[in-house]
């Protein structure tokens, strides 16, 4: 064999070999684009289950408010929605990988403090709670599993829960008394928040403020049936 002969072979080795490392890197990069296309496209689905989920209870939520007379009920924490799995209080778990704590999310919500709140924790003043003495005490109003927007891919279905609490515009400095100020400030008007859990810790949140329309008449106040939603925007955190 002649060396001209050797170093075409080599050559030509050496090409191939260039070329399947380059299409091996190609294909490779394309498999990794692609699952990662699918895992986005999930986590969009899932956000998006989520979401609507906790726009579904608060819906539920407002229908339920409807149907009580009383506000400084709700406040107290002594009536309910029709929605609700046992105690306002304790764990739940939501998938095999997530269990969610009831008591401590209520008390984060509320003071910042998920191991329990004082009333000095509760009327501090924060970027989140800036009314001090009308911060809203946070009260586990609507909570359990929308079994309906289970779906094939997620057979589990997500996980709501539904706070109420008094209004921003109330004045009164007592949170369990709705528009207890000289003007009747806040009157009529709830705060709520809503979130849904789902697995692998994924949650989303609403934050509203649900309104009674109500007008004053000799005989007392007049509302109109129903509850109408008068602010929402989902919010980054639970709480």
């Amino acid at each position: 064999m002649r060396p001209e002969e050797r170093g075409d072979r080599g050559i030509a080795l050496v090409i191939t070999l260039l070329a399947i490392s380059l299409f091996s890197a190609l294909g490779l990069a394309l498999a990794l684009s692609s699952a990662v296309d699918r895992m986005a496209a999930a986590n969009q689905e899932d956000a998006a289950i989520l979401l609507n989920a906790a726009d579904a209870a608060l819906e539920l939520a407002a229908r339920d408010i409807g149907a009580i007379a009383d506000w400084h009920t709700i406040f107290a924490g002594t009536v309910r929605s029709t929605v609700v799995d046992g105690s306002p209080d304790g764990a739940r778990r939501v998938s095999e990988d997530t269990t969610i704590d009831l008591t401590g999310l209520t008390n984060d919500l509320t003071c910042g403090r998920a191991g329990g709140c004082t009333d000095v924790n509760r009327t501090a003043s924060s970027a989140d709670r800036p009314w001090g003495a009308n911060n809203p005490w946070w009260r586990p109003f609507l909570y359990g599993r929308l079994t309906a927007l289970a779906t094939p891919r997620t057979l589990t279905a997500p996980y709501v829960i539904v706070w109420l609490g008094d209004d921003g515009g109330e004045v009164d400095g007592d949170v369990m008394t709705d528009g207890g100020g000289p003007e009747g400030e806040g009157r009529y008007i709830v705060r709520a928040r809503a979130a849904a859990f789902g697995a692998g810790h994924a949650y989303r949140a609403i934050e509203a403020e649900l309104a009674r329309v109500c007008t004053a008449s000799a005989a007392g106040d007049v509302c109109l049936p129903g509850i109408r939603v008068q602010s929402w925007r989902a919010v980054a955190a639970v709480p």
